[in-house]
């Protein structure tokens, strides 16, 4: 898991002063926040490590299937043996140790095979031998170690592997693996000995060496005629000092001596499999591990009863739990983010006339933005453009920056009440100052030759760098009464927001399929309606309906582009969206102990993208940018229906109600709040069950289903009570009062939070990792407290 460091640090000046119907209020705040974000350790649980102490992809160790000769999973090193001649070499007849499975994946003499010719000797290509189940234990055949790729490693990054350690060393390396070393975790299950054992017929072993030896084995270097000659080497097996054409026992009769129980004519060995007439004698012919009486073949599962090494010590069996037992996260990311912003903001409000107040205010902010960001740091660094910062021949994408743009904005506001028509007319300007040290890369000097980042962002883009932009925006409006008990009213505005800043910054310091930023961002313009009605229905219940209209212009996401022939995407103001709605309020204001309102809303939010970085990943998975959907859909956050029901009971200090008879204590009270909301949508996996109805092409429906309903209640309770002239409050805070299981995330392919398990179209129970808690909201937490007013 990444490991992560944040800091928060806020400070504020302000200062107000009133001059007879005028008001002054100044402010000066300083925000300062820091992030970082570090791989985990995958060996030490809360660690961390730097990009630079992960290895490259290149120094990655591979074994692949077919190099595994014994097919066991792991890379096995030569057998041991005794180097009698000191020529560090293994020499036909010096001893060495039988242990690798003959994990040199062809048949040898003594193995069994199926004679398909039926001529006695194994014929490559016409006799069948299967390496997986014949290849014999103990073979009596040296074997070397299994091929892999072995890579030398560039400790010191001096760009060769010259120095002391560096050098290829012949062994697989554990930490050296893809699965270890960053492309993703390793989720190992625990080892187990899988099937029943053939123990092999009787026979007398008279050499004593525990298995079966028609004859001694021997090997012929020269010519070979399938029989010892004098003077070819031979493993003497029984110490005697010759060769023994006749070793072990094997008896074939119809006596009680005899050693041949399937009555075959030949010795079965435990290397071969169960032989169908073979008879079942637990003990004897036969481990039966899992107690069923009958001979169990490998399966590639563990089956109760199978041997297993119990590494973690529980008493039980383990399989892959989803979990990685070890190894870095799959998308490595090194991240450390800052951020300065000193802002002024200042307001003057004057009563300039009974039917007149004017209020007119500013704001400055001044940013200092700074990123170190490095993705996949075990891919070497390959761009047009030189790295900066630390580790710079480490990353796919690469960013390091300082930049200092300017904000600001002006308002005017004139609040107009005639009668009892109230209105308010404002305008609003706002600007943005590009950083500086941008600015002074974008003018093109026609001698250079060399094309700078700036340059090459303005050609991609097409777009022309400015360094200013500035928008103004009206805002309107009009409350109206059209009775005693009911008024009419109407609000009007255009509003502009930047795009977050690092959108713009992103530098071209990249490879592999790059994203970048792009300075020339504009402004995101929506303007909003709202019309609605406010009806006393008493003094002491309020009825408020209302409707309102917004549409967004000008929304971030990236587009792509074919430049220098490669794939170029950026972030451009392309996008539109647009949001609906009606809400409706009863509010109970005043009068007796309880107090509260209860609201509705209905409301759509439908669009082109819910992020703003949707086209990109959306045409990697597709296939291209053709592929992506042109129409609107359901936005990530489009809730089609909430509930809020707030119900406050406040008993006042000297009251003392009365609940059933039972005088009650005063000052103290009680808040419920119950919110109640729609499933948010998502967009299902193409196996979904039911969904190939659905398919556009490549493109499954964007949010076409909906995750279950939302349901809260939060409670809260305080009591307020004096001690020798000082103020207390004894407060219980109680969130998810009734702890329901809110539904936060689901899969993809189930539309479950809990399973990921869909095997063609049939949802199965999930795994341990499936049922990842965050998919889940918030359960119940209490809270208790005690406060103290000087």
């Amino acid at each position: 898991m990444p490991v992560y460091h944040e800091q928060d640090i806020s400070t504020s000046l302000s200062y107000s002063e009133n001059f007879g119907r005028n008001l002054l209020e100044v402010q000066l705040s300083r925000f300062y926040k820091s992030f970082q974000q570090l791989p985990g350790h995958p060996d030490v649980p809360g660690g961390a490590v730097y990009p630079g102490d992960i290895r490259f992809s290149d120094e990655w160790e591979f074994q692949s299937f077919e190099e595994d000769a014994n097919h066991n999973g792991r890379w096995d090193a030569a057998e041991t043996f005794t180097d009698i001649n000191g020529n560090g070499a293994y020499d036909v007849g010096e001893p060495f140790e039988d242990v690798n499975h003959g994990k040199n994946g062809v048949w040898d003499p003594g193995e069994y095979f199926v004679d398909n010719d039926s001529d006695g000797v194994f014929t490559e290509g016409k006799d069948q031998f299967d390496s997986r189940l014949w290849d014999a234990f103990g073979e009596g055949k040296w074997d070397d170690a299994e091929n892999f790729t072995d890579k030398p490693t560039d400790l010191n990054l001096d760009g060769d592997y010259d120095d002391p350690g560096e050098q290829a060393n012949g062994i697989l390396d554990l930490e050296k693996l893809p699965v270890a070393s960053g492309d993703e975790g390793v989720d190992e299950t625990e080892a187990y000995f899988d099937g029943d054992v053939f123990l092999g017929e009787p026979f007398r072993d008279v050499d004593q060496d525990g298995s079966f030896n028609p004859f001694e084995p021997f090997s012929e270097p020269g010519f070979s005629n399938g029989t010892w000659d004098p003077g070819e080497p031979f493993q003497d097996l029984n110490g005697n000092g010759v060769w023994d054409a006749v070793l072990d026992e094997f008896i074939t009769c119809d006596c009680p001596s005899n050693h041949d129980l399937n009555h075959d004519g030949r010795y079965n060995s435990p290397n071969e499999p169960f032989p169908p007439n073979m008879p079942f004698i637990e003990g004897m012919t036969v481990l039966d591990y899992n107690r069923n009486g009958k001979f169990d073949l490998p399966n590639g599962r563990w089956d109760p009863g199978e041997p297993y090494v119990d590494e973690n010590g529980n008493g039980q069996y383990d399989n892959a739990d989803g979990f990685f037992d070890r190894g870095y996260e799959k998308r490595t990311y090194y991240q450390d983010r800052r951020a300065e912003i000193w802002t002024l903001k200042g307001s003057f409000t004057s009563q300039v006339r009974r039917e007149h107040e004017i209020k007119t205010g500013l704001e400055l902010r001044y940013n200092k933005l700074q990123m170190a960001d490095i993705r996949y740091p075990y891919y070497r660094y390959s761009s047009e453009f030189p790295a900066t910062g630390p580790w710079p021949e480490r990353g796919v994408f690469r960013d390091f920056y300082t930049r200092e743009p300017i904000q600001g904005g002006f308002y005017l506001q004139d609040k107009i009440e005639y009668g009892t028509m109230t209105a308010k007319l404002g305008v609003r300007y706002d600007f943005y100052l590009q950083s500086k040290d941008l600015t002074q890369q974008f003018e093109i000097d026609p001698n250079d030759s060399k094309v700078t980042e700036e340059e090459f962002i303005q050609l991609v883009t097409g777009q022309q760098a400015v360094k200013s932009r500035n928008r103004v925006s009206p805002r309107l409006g009009v409350a109206y009464p059209v009775s005693d008990v009911a008024k009419v009213y109407f609000n009007y505005g255009h509003f502009y927001e930047l795009p977050e800043l690092h959108f713009m910054y992103a530098r071209p310091t990249q490879f592999g399929v790059p994203l970048y930023g792009n300075f020339n961002l504009d402004f995101m313009k929506s303007i909003h309606y709202e019309l609605g009605i406010q009806y006393a229905i008493s003094d002491e219940y309020a009825l408020d309906v209302s409707g309102y209209y917004k549409d967004q212009f000008g929304q971030l996401n990236t587009y792509q582009v074919y430049y220098q022939g490669a794939e170029r995407n950026f972030f451009t103001n392309i996008d539109y969206g647009r949001s609906r709605g009606l809400e409706i309020q009863l509010d109970k204001k005043r009068g007796g102990y309880v107090n509260g309102y209860v609201n509705y809303q209905y409301g759509y939010a439908y669009g082109k993208a819910s992020a703003e970085q949707q086209n990109y990943y959306d045409a990697l998975n597709l296939g291209g940018f053709n592929y992506l959907a042109l129409k609107e859909y359901p936005l990530d956050w489009d809730v089609r229906h909430q509930l809020t029901l707030n119900l406050d009971v406040r008993v006042v200090p000297g009251d003392h109600p009365r609940i059933f008879g039972v005088r009650m204590p005063d000052d103290w009270g009680i808040n419920l709040l119950w919110q109640y909301g729609s499933g948010f949508p998502f967009t299902p996996d193409r196996t979904y069950p039911g969904i190939t109805s659905q398919l556009q092409g490549r493109q499954t429906p964007t949010n076409y289903l909906r995750m279950p309903a939302r349901s809260t209640v939060d409670l809260r309770f305080n009591k307020d009570f004096q001690i020798w002239k000082t103020n207390y409050s004894f407060s219980v805070y109680v969130y998810n009062l009734f702890d329901h299981k809110n539904v936060e995330n689901v899969y993809l392919k189930t539309g479950r939070p809990d399973t990921n398990q869909n095997n063609s179209g049939i949802i199965a129970p999930g795994t341990e990792r499936d049922r990842d808690p965050w998919n889940l909201g918030p359960g119940r937490n209490i809270q208790m407290g005690i406060s103290m007013d000087f």
